[in-house]
């Protein structure tokens, strides 16, 4: 009996109770039952950064995401996020969720392949920086192909023979704007890989397909999701400046 009685109190407990509700929002959030969701957050604002597993109607099954991120990655700028920032406490309590909230927004920036229109080798390394959202990319400039890493702030031009890979290499950039990135599919980060031996950090929002097949995707920032973001850094801005030190 006293076994048994334990196993109960840890079966229904505070938390796994928490993680049930926030499995529950993470559901409505990707089933668009927004009424739901609203319910859910107007509560418990805080839970809105937790994340969990779920999978939407496409069958595609999110390993580690919260409700803010699935609802940004979907784009759905009109109603549910902003519903989302609505339920933000003032205060202390507010402000950590924001600080949370913007870091995942930042974590969603994958794109990793950036076409230039100057030397990579003649601007500070911050200007590259800020232009490329992964931390470690592929560069194209001038017909050329350079490694770039955030972490050691280094920029290298891939000295390669020409080979079929590499103009295939190149030819991803050929669709592309000067100075505009996108986000490397599956296939081209394999390619990247064998031409360069650079196994790219990838940041984004992983999930898997109904066929097991695993996918990396960045979210691709919008005039409507700048404005969440300009949002909330306005309002951690001023809510910190507001507090007395």
């Amino acid at each position: 009996m006293v076994m048994s009685s334990r196993y109960r109190v840890t079966l229904f407990s505070p938390a796994a109770e928490v993680a049930s509700k926030i499995q529950e929002l993470l559901l409505h959030v990707v089933h668009r039952e927004h009424s739901k969701a609203e319910k859910i957050v107007r509560n418990n604002p805080d839970w809105i950064q937790h994340k969990g597993r779920v999978t939407d109607s496409s069958n595609r099954t999110f390993n580690n995401i919260s409700a803010f991120q699935y609802a940004l990655w979907a784009l759905d700028t009109n109603y549910q996020l902003p519903i989302m920032l609505d339920c933000i406490p003032d205060g202390r309590q507010g402000d950590e969720i924001r600080k949370a909230l913007l870091k995942q927004y930042n974590d969603m920036q994958g794109d990793d392949l950036l076409k230039i229109a100057f030397n990579t080798l003649l601007v500070p390394f911050s200007q590259l920086a800020e232009m490329l959202p992964n931390s470690e990319g592929i560069i194209f400039f001038d017909n050329k192909i350079y490694f770039a890493d955030k972490t050691t702030q280094s920029v290298v031009l891939i000295a390669a023979e020409v080979t079929t890979q590499l103009a295939e290499l190149k030819s991803l950039f050929a669709g592309m704007a000067n100075n505009s990135t996108r986000q490397s599919n599956t296939s081209e980060h394999q390619l990247i890989y064998e031409l360069t031996g650079h196994l790219l950090k990838r940041t984004g929002v992983q999930y898997e397909d109904n066929n097991g097949a695993r996918h990396c995707s960045a979210h691709h920032e919008t005039p409507e999701s700048k404005h969440l973001h300009d949002r909330l850094l306005s309002e951690l801005q001023l809510s910190s400046a507001a507090r007395p030190t």
